[in-house]
């Protein structure tokens, strides 16, 4: 067992807006609603994921460096 208390974070989908970043599925998505172009489905379409927008994943980040943190863990 180790002495130094730890907190794992497994992120994914971490989205925002930058001019100079044109990848990512939800920013894409995004900008043909804006302009009114097709979108296209794979599969049933019905697949959900969870986005967070990068603002407040940072907000979360540094809220938890002001933690505490009692016990290790996911």
């Amino acid at each position: 067992m180790t002495k130094i208390k730890f907190i794992i974070l497994r992120t994914s989908n971490i989205y925002g807006f930058n001019s100079q970043n044109n990848r990512g599925y939800l920013l894409n998505l995004i900008k043909k609603i804006i302009n009114n172009k097709k979108i296209t489905f794979y599969n049933s379409g019905k697949q959900l994921r969870d986005y967070i927008y990068i603002d407040d994943y940072v907000n979360a980040l540094y809220k938890i460096t002001k933690k505490k943190i009692k016990e290790s863990g996911v």
